[in-house]
């Protein structure tokens, strides 16, 4: 199991390294559910909700990308939870 630090605790030039990781997983997982979700004919209020919130994760990006620190604390803090728990096998 992978050592959890504390956001503070990373090294600040290895930051951008893990938060690109995280958000390029969390995009992908939200691109793959909202393509599962138009194929099995899901309901047009929930695929444009995750459409939106795909946005927002994108500007997200955009923003981390720039330099914003409380974005980039953000996606380690409280995305890299989520991507560990789907790379630990905890699928629910």
């Amino acid at each position: 199991m992978a050592i959890q630090r504390k956001f503070e605790e990373i090294p600040e030039g290895v930051r951008l390294e893990i938060a690109i990781e995280i958000i390029a997983e969390i995009l992908s997982d939200k691109r793959r559910l909202i393509h599962r979700l138009k194929e099995e004919g899901g309901k047009e209020s929930s695929i444009e909700k995750h459409e939106t919130e795909l946005e927002s994760l994108i500007k997200e990006r955009q923003k981390m990308y720039f330099g914003d620190e409380e974005v980039l604390k953000k996606i380690i803090v409280q995305y890299g939870p989520v991507v560990r728990k789907f790379f630990d096998g905890d699928k629910g």
